[in-house]
């Protein structure tokens, strides 16, 4: 397998088949070779193009970051040890990422003079000259921005205030378009629709046109049916009718007024409540109020399911459904007769412990987590997160290598090889590798402090989404201050800030037909942010599949 590798890197070919799964049996080894930090950059795309991947991998494990962790024979690269690749992995992706640039030159500079006949020293010195012209040649290098780094502005708008009492997630749902929103202790499910604008039609006001004729008795029935053509819209001609018969002639008129007038933007606002006598059998110990932490629209891919909504009550997840066929703005509640046992899954929970909200990978699968809500001294990174691969079935397993105190926020890179979560306690993003094909995320490979990165003292982070520029968003608050920030992935720096109107920042969605704007939740509010010049990528709703 080493070989074959081996043969591979050094041909720069590609290595399509290797996976989260090998990038683990890589760093699990003893000792790694240089075929070994070829594949972990290669697998990462980190080996610029046109470059060999073990020629890369040489020229960063020489870098004099690792000058005494390298075993070396002959002054030639042996191996390093597995644990401290393990250990700073990070590092080592960091430092592929920045020496892209200084490999390309220090390669340029091999061929120039290779062959030539001339050291390093002799090609810097050494001049051509002539007798009859002398050519001055001058390099002029432009600088552009890239224009995903361009910053953004907007100021978000409050469109309805009071929605929930304590808000904990929501979801933009491309399949139903419109929002869902978990109010965790106000046990309610909401979900929000934006209706379009309705257009009034207005009657034009018309002045008749002066005449020094005597005026003409018009019959006031034929006068009432040329005003009801009016105002539907319909009347093109005044009738003037005379003793001698009928005529049609243009009505000369004057407009006063526009013939539509658009209407204020109206909203649909649903509540849903799951009672205690509806998720526990009378006999139960558990009949009794618990929080309402998820709120997840579902695609049904096999038509299996007559509902459209997972919720999740306690440990409990039932798929349930809105009605929309009654006035807006009414509690309704789901009967135990309007859905199935077989509609209703529950998950095993750690003890103090509550559920996060639900996030969904672009392949569909939904992800959700648990955290402990003691306040204790010692911080314990014992969040549970649960991969539901296109049914309603948790698994433990897949998302193990991720270790978190309170994630409130997950996003993935455009190319979905990358996973991006942040920790409401610890103030930090993490970045994981991803393999979108099985759902399976990587070791920890970085993570950055974002304490760094706002003046708002004391925020903590709660909502992450992903541009269309692979940019991350992250809601900063406080409990009286907070901010949109826009990340660049690359370096970490603050492309763009966005000044909200209050503190208690709860949950980013991008939304609308094509994302094209964001949804900001607080703890009891609904914002909106529009053209602020970049559109979000596309979350789905949690597909599932048939599970009987």
């Amino acid at each position: 397998m080493a070989l074959f590798l081996l043969c591979l890197l050094s041909l720069g070919l590609g290595l399509q088949g290797l996976d989260v799964v090998d990038q683990d049996a890589i760093l699990n080894k003893a000792e790694l070779k240089e075929e070994d930090i070829a594949a972990l950059l290669y697998m990462n795309g980190l080996v610029p193009d046109g470059t060999k991947p073990v020629e890369y991998a040489s020229f960063i494990i020489n870098g004099d970051r690792w000058a005494n962790a390298v075993v070396k024979e002959a002054g030639q690269f042996k191996h390093i040890s597995g644990d401290t690749i393990r250990d700073n992995l990070s590092d080592l992706l960091t430092a592929a990422k920045l020496n892209a640039d200084s490999f390309n030159g220090f390669r340029d500079a091999d061929t120039t003079t290779e062959g030539s006949g001339l050291d390093a020293t002799e090609a810097d010195t050494t001049t051509s000259t002539t007798t009859t012209t002398t050519t001055t040649t001058t390099t002029t290098t432009t600088t552009t921005t890239n224009p995903a780094n361009i910053p953004k502005s907007g100021v978000p708008t409050l469109i309805s205030e009071n929605i929930v009492k304590s808000g904990h997630m929501m979801h933009w749902s491309p399949t139903h378009g419109c929002l869902y929103i978990a109010d965790i202790w106000g046990q309610k499910a909401v979900r929000f629709e934006e209706l379009p604008p309705e257009t009034t039609t207005l009657a034009p006001t018309t002045v008749a046109a002066e005449t020094t004729e005597p005026a003409e008795v018009v019959d006031t029935t034929e006068e009432a049916e040329v005003v009801e053509e009016a105002v539907t819209g319909t009347g093109a001609r005044a009738s003037a009718r005379s003793e001698e018969g009928e005529t049609d002639t243009e009505a000369p008129a004057v407009t006063l007024s526009d013939n539509a007038a658009p209407s204020e933007v109206q909203y649909d606002i649903r509540y849903l409540h799951l009672p205690k006598e509806t998720m526990y059998s009378s006999g139960s110990s558990e009949k009794k109020d618990h929080e309402l932490s998820v709120v997840m629209p579902i695609l049904d891919l096999d038509s299996a399911y007559d509902s459209d909504l997972l919720v999740a009550v306690g440990h409990v997840l039932i798929l349930v459904s809105f009605n929309t066929t009654i006035e807006p703005d009414q509690l309704q509640s789901v009967e135990q007769n309007e859905y199935t046992f077989s509609d209703r899954v529950v998950q095993k929970m750690p003890d103090f412990h509550v559920s996060t909200g639900a996030w969904v990978d672009p392949a569909g699968r939904m992800v959700s987590a648990t955290y402990d809500v003691r306040p204790l001294e010692n911080l314990e990174h014992n969040s549970k997160f649960c991969r539901w691969n296109h049914v309603m079935d948790c698994d433990l397993s897949q998302m193990s290598h991720i270790q978190m105190c309170h994630p409130t926020g997950m996003s993935f890179s455009t190319d979905n090889s990358t996973l991006y979560t942040i920790d409401y306690i610890t103030r930090e993003l993490f970045v994981h590798p991803y393999d979108l094909r099985t759902g399976q995320t990587g070791r920890l490979a970085q993570t950055v402090n974002l304490t760094d990165l706002t003046d708002i003292e004391g925020a903590n982070p709660s909502g992450l989404v992903t541009d269309e520029n692979s940019h991350v968003w992250v809601g900063m608050s406080s409990a009286t201050e907070g901010a949109i920030l826009e990340l660049e992935p690359d370096t970490w720096n603050v492309i763009s800030t966005i000044e909200m109107p209050e503190g208690g920042i709860v949950d980013l969605a991008f939304a609308g037909e094509d994302f094209e704007f964001m949804y900001i939740l607080t703890k009891q509010n609904l914002y909106k942010l529009e053209d602020f010049g970049v559109r979000g990528v596309k979350v789905p709703d949690f597909e599932m599949e048939d599970f009987s």
